[in-house]
């Protein structure tokens, strides 16, 4: 069954047609559109700091608030950014940990002679940087999603101190091509974290919640189809060591 309580296979086929069905429908439109013509909101996590939004929520870009969101992975995009948090600066990011984007060269790309355009990440200087230094070409995730409560899609980039939760519950098994992205569904809450520091920040948490079968994955797998304008259905790109359950 998709989602958490049993549904009618009328339910079911409505959820993986349900764009398909838009398409059909859209009144006051001319000509042919599909996924690509869809604005997928993003969500974040409201953090203490944050200047919109309840702390310890979800919050996405349209507007709409979250205590806690159910959810399946339609797509995983593996990604890299060089973001200077003092200076409000993107450095640089890459799509795919293939090509890198670099905006605003810091002292090692100049020092390499690179000033801007594409690079290959592979002979960036940034390349095996430490994840935990301040400003450090970290890789992220960014998740194409489903909130399985409003059938909705979403977008939600995995960075920093999440890393490891979707690592070992999602990213893992999906990376060794063990399973497909929408294998299961999950619960993410944000729970509160401190350091020794006594520093404290939101960071999601994810508990699974329903495992799929072949039939509920094939309909899961139709739908993550009709987002393959925007990105593959697939996992893709610049997969690596630290993607997998081992360091």
């Amino acid at each position: 069954m998709i989602g958490v309580e049993a549904r009618s296979e009328q339910e079911q086929q409505g959820m993986t047609t349900e764009l398909a069905k838009q398409e059909e429908q859209a009144v006051g439109t001319g000509g042919d559109f599909d996924a690509s013509d869809l604005a997928i909101p993003y969500v974040k996590i409201v953090q203490a700091t944050s200047e919109t939004g309840t702390p310890g929520s979800f919050f996405s870009s349209d507007g709409t608030e979250f205590d806690t969101i159910k959810l399946v992975v339609l797509h995983i995009q593996f990604t890299r950014t060089i973001y200077d948090a003092d200076k409000s600066q993107m450095i640089c990011s890459s799509n795919d940990r293939i090509t890198g984007n670099v905006r605003e060269p810091d002292e090692l790309l100049a020092a390499a002679g690179i000033a801007e355009g594409p690079l290959a990440c592979g002979g960036c200087p940034h390349q095996d940087d430490s994840q935990y230094a301040k400003v450090a070409c970290k890789k992220d995730y960014a998740l194409t999603c489903v909130n399985i409560d409003t059938n909705e899609p979403f977008l939600f980039r995995v960075k920093g101190a999440a890393m490891g939760v979707f690592k070992y519950r999602i990213i893992s098994a999906v990376a060794m091509r063990r399973k497909a992205p929408w294998f299961a569904a999950f619960e993410m809450t944000a729970v509160k974290r401190t350091n020794v520091r006594k520093q404290s920040w939101f960071a999601p948490e994810l508990k699974p919640i329903q495992a799929y079968d072949e039939d509920d994955q094939a309909a899961w797998a139709a739908l993550a189809g009709q987002y393959a304008h925007k990105q593959e259905a697939e996992p893709s790109f610049g997969v690596d060591a630290d993607d997998l359950p081992f360091e």
